[in-house]
Parts: structure tokens; C-alpha cells; sequence
């Protein structure tokens, strides 16, 4: 719905219409240039955090969802993450417990696992894609349970840990609501950032050859354990960077709107996710894609690069004030183009 009145929105519907018509004739054959990062939506977590608003054939009764203690901190650990990488200049591809092999892998670098709900089987597919060169990072209470949420090793193997006990202190979390009113259970120090733990109190015990990179402020406990395996890597995080990346975002906190603040987008992400997922990046010896040049930490840049076999298209969706500033944009492309052009300003030398 437009209102008649609102000029602005005519105006920004007309420059957008502009800008997907300029590239249309490439849109439509083109699809997203593979990511080397993949993030894991796991279906059997999924299953637990709406089972007490699921009904006898398995239908969420999402009236209920509050009543009832729906669970969605890491439905929200998943987008913050999302939101770091992608601001990181390396969108994350969004994978299934079932492309989870090594073929499905295959030219991934790095595998972002998040869920509390993770099967035996999950644990033992990914063993063998690190051992073939595969960065693995694991956050707060992953693959703790299996799919009927009984507790299991498998992971804790994986992971390195010989011992490992989570707790939740907050389930129900929604990005308007609860998230900017959530208290820290602690803060994960690490060389050079420091990252707010939220919702889950995690303390784990790292097995031989094990090294802790990061430690918990309050007792100095192991926060951040790195260990190689074969010709990979596993990195596992006891805490929720991507949730802390969002509540960051959110702060100060306001009071829960439903109206047009409701739709306002995270600008400030957490300073300390970026540097831990740089620092996982780097360990997967991965190059961001593209790279926008613009003041840090006050900027928050969509981007994705679009492949066709006439060309490529960068869309760019600013999340900020208006502002003229400079703009760099680097990409790192299979082949150099022969020209650029953009919707807003024509060709580029």
C-alpha cells in the first residue's frame, strides 16, 4: 500500500523500479555466485523449538507461540550470523542437515553450525568433511541432543570438549521485544574484542589438544576452543555471537513498538562477532567477495554477488541515514569484466 500523499515512496519506488529494470535482462538467467561459507538450518532443532505449540499432526498453533514458550534464540543466532557475514563482504549459503555430506560440501570452506538438536549421524558427516580440509564453527550448545533430545558424545567429540554443560536463561526472544531487554549471563574476552554472552550459560572442559583462544570474563574459563583435525579445523563458541550481533544493534533499548519502528533495521552490529567471525574466516583462509570501503561499524550493506553468463549484478541495500559519502566497492571475481555500469549513475570508468 502506497499512500497518495507519500511523494517519497513514489519517488523510492520509481528509482527501484529503475534499478531492477536496468538489470533485468540478467536477472532472469542469473542465480547467486556459490558461497565458500555455509550456515546450517537444522530441521530436527527446528522441530524442538515449536514443539509446545505443535499440535497432534505436527501443525504450530502460532496463536499460542508466547503462552506456550516458543523457542527462538537460535532462530536469531542464525540471522545475526547471517547479517555479520553478509556484512563481512561473504553472505553465508543457507544449507539442511541433509546437504551436510562431502558432496554437498563440496567447495564450502567454512560451516557454521547452530542448534542444540543434532543427530549422531550429523556429527560423524562432518568429522570426515573437516579431515578433508573443512573449517567447522560450532556455537553455544550445538549437537547436544539428538532428534528425540536425549543427550549424546557426538558432538562434544567433534568439538573437542571432554565436558560440556548449558543452560538456558532465556528461550522466547523476539528481535522488537525481548532482545534489546536481554541481560548478559557473561562476556567471552578474546585478544582483542570482547563479545556479550546472552541467553545461554555455557561452560565447557577442552579434551587434549584442545587450545582455549578465548576465556569467559567473569572466572576466566574456556570461552572459545580451537582444535585441528586431519586437514580441518573446528572452532566451537560457547556463546551466541550472531544473537549478541543483533541485541548490539538494539541497544539502548526501547519499548516494544509494533508500529513503524518495528521495521527499522539493525545498523551497529556487535564489534566483537565481527572480529570472531574474521578471525574463523581467516582460519578457513577465505577473501571476502566484495568489500565496501565505508566508515566501520556505522554501516550495515546487504550484498550479494549475482552470476549470469551474460555478466554480473551487485545489488547494494544500505542500512543507515542518507548520507553522500565515498563509496569503494571491491570485488574479487573468476574473470575480469569488460565494462561497468551502474543503475544510479550510468557507466564507470
Amino acid at each position: 500500500h502506497i499512500d497518495h500523499r507519500d511523494h517519497a515512496m513514489f519517488k523510492a519506488v520509481r528509482d527501484l523500479t529503475h534499478a531492477i529494470g536496468f538489470a533485468e535482462d540478467l536477472l532472469a538467467e542469473s542465480s547467486p555466485v556459490q558461497s565458500p561459507v555455509a550456515l546450517l538450518l537444522s530441521e530436527t532443532t527446528l522441530r524442538w523449538d515449536v514443539a509446545s505449540i505443535s499440535g497432534e499432526r505436527g501443525s504450530p498453533d502460532w496463536k499460542a507461540a508466547v503462552a506456550a514458550n516458543l523457542r527462538t534464540t537460535f532462530q536469531l543466532e542464525r540471522q545475526g550470523i547471517h547479517a555479520a557475514l553478509t556484512a563481512l563482504g561473504t553472505a553465508p549459503d543457507v544449507v539442511l542437515e541433509s546437504d551436510c555430506t562431502t558432496e554437498g560440501l563440496a567447495g564450502r570452506k567454512l560451516l557454521v553450525v547452530v542448534g542444540d538438536c543434532l543427530t549422531e549421524d550429523l556429527a560423524n558427516r562432518l568429522d570426515t568433511w573437516v579431515r578433508q580440509g573443512g573449517t567447522l564453527l560450532a556455537t553455544a550448545s550445538a549437537g547436544r541432543f539428538d532428534a528425540q533430545r536425549k543427550p549424546h558424545k557426538a558432538f562434544d567429540n567433534l568439538l573437542g570438549l571432554a565436558k560440556r554443560v548449558s543452560a538456558e536463561k532465556d528461550s522466547l526472544v523476539r528481535s522488537q521485544w525481548e532482545l534489546p531487554g536481554l541481560t548478559t549471563v557473561d562476556a567471552v574476552a578474546g585478544p582483542s574484542w570482547l563479545l556479550p554472552a546472552l541467553a545461554v550459560h555455557e561452560r565447557v572442559e577442552p579434551a587434549e589438544g584442545t587450545q582455549v583462544v578465548a576465556r569467559f570474563q567473569s572466572d576466566n574459563s574456556p570461552a572459545v576452543c580451537f582444535r585441528t583435525l586431519g586437514k580441518g579445523k573446528v572452532i566451537s563458541v560457547s556463546a551466541l555471537p550472531g544473537l549478541a550481533a543483533l541485541w548490539t544493534a538494539s541497544q539502548p533499548g526501547e519499548a516494544p513498538d509494533l508500529g513503524e519502528q518495528s521495521r527499522k533495521s539493525p545498523i551497529r552490529l556487535d564489534p566483537g562477532t565481527r572480529q570472531l567471525l574474521e578471525e574463523a574466516l581467516n582460519a578457513a583462509d577465505i577473501q571476502p567477495v566484495v568489500r565496501l570501503e565505508l566508515e566501520a561499524g556505522k554501516h550495515l550493506v546487504d550484498t550479494r554477488l549475482i552470476e549470469s553468463e551474460k555478466g554480473y549484478v551487485l545489488p547494494l541495500v544500505h542500512h543507515g541515514k542518507p548520507e553522500t559519502v565515498p563509496v569503494t566497492v571491491r570485488l574479487r571475481l573468476p574473470k575480469a569484466p569488460a565494462k561497468v555500469s551502474s543503475a544510479w549513475h550510468g557507466l564507470l570508468p
